[in-house]
């Protein structure tokens, strides 16, 4: 394992896409811990939160799309370069304070008064956990592709396997390489990029330096394990469709048709229990619908955004 070797892994990616990036790390007082986070571009901020077994950088190609943005791009605590997911504590209110900690030390160290949130997969179920208390510092909210650990959500099958017992044992021992990766991406929905070849060998060389190279997939392994108990959503931990009617603020959902943790009428009754809520399907798009059409998912964040 080589942190040198990811960051360079990672910069190749970022360089390939034309991305100049400043790095910061962000104390978050309330857990005594610090974060990674990526600046890219000057303007209106929008923070991005990535899904789980996955880092900030999986949004490099849509940010290029987003040029009138400063993107704030997050790597979770435990993923890519942050840490101190030791001091979070394993329960729902302990993630729905941490990550509202998280938003709310950015929006100070970046002297931002709001900010827009950009989320996928676990990153949306932070996020909806954060919309659920008091949430100030959030304005409005993109959630692209399911929510993980939502009432209604499918659990694939592999899933089911990744966080099993024996799963969680094999799977850091099996190689990371591009073949990996792909099976990985095709598992999520995203065959028709893959075919058509539009996901750079860049992107597969940092996913795969992502797992050799930092701790994030023995870190997020570990929290699918209680996330995901018997194939099935971990009651503890998930969010009740009825709880997000308190939700008042502006959420955009993008989803797309191929997501194998949500079809489209799981899509349409996550709207309708929201109470400020648009839809957008995306066709032949998978659980992170910006890699198959980064563009359309660009122009459609900002006509939300600007709206």
């Amino acid at each position: 394992m080589s942190v040198y070797r990811y960051i360079e892994s990672e910069t190749v990616y970022a360089k390939q896409l034309s991305i100049a990036t400043k790095d910061y790390h962000v104390y978050v007082d309330k857990l005594d811990s610090w974060i990674r986070v990526q600046l890219i571009g000057t303007g209106k901020p929008l923070l991005f939160v990535h899904g789980s077994l996955s880092s900030g950088a999986i949004f490099y190609p849509l940010v290029p799309h987003l040029k009138e943005y400063s993107c704030v791009v997050l790597d979770r605590f435990g993923c890519g370069l942050s840490t101190g997911e030791e001091n979070i504590g394993f329960s729902k209110k302990k993630f729905q304070e941490a990550h509202s900690a998280v938003i709310a030390s950015i929006c100070d160290f970046f002297n931002y008064d709001k900010i827009h949130v950009v989320a996928s997969s676990f990153g949306g179920y932070l996020t909806l956990l954060s919309l659920l208390r008091y949430s100030p510092r959030i304005d409005k909210v993109v959630l692209m592709g399911c929510p993980a650990i939502i009432q209604g959500m499918e659990v694939p099958l592999f899933m089911k396997v990744l966080s099993s017992k024996l799963g969680r044992w094999l799977s850091p021992k099996l190689p990371n390489n591009r073949f990996a990766i792909k099976n990985i991406l095709k598992q999520l929905g995203h065959s028709h990029s893959l075919k058509n070849r539009s996901l750079s060998i860049a992107f597969m060389d940092w996913y795969a330096s992502l797992f050799k190279n930092t701790p994030t997939q023995r870190n997020e392994l570990s929290l699918l394990g209680k996330l995901l108990q018997g194939g099935k959503m971990n009651p503890q931990f998930t969010i009740n469709v009825d709880e997000i009617g308190s939700i008042k603020k502006p959420v955009l959902l993008l989803w797309g048709d191929e997501d194998p943790f949500g079809n489209i009428e799981m899509a349409y009754f996550i709207v309708d229990k929201l109470n400020n809520a648009n839809l957008l399907l995306l066709k032949h798009s998978g659980h992170l619908p910006w890699m198959d059409q980064p563009s359309f998912v660009a122009s459609e964040i900002k006509n939300f955004i600007e709206k």
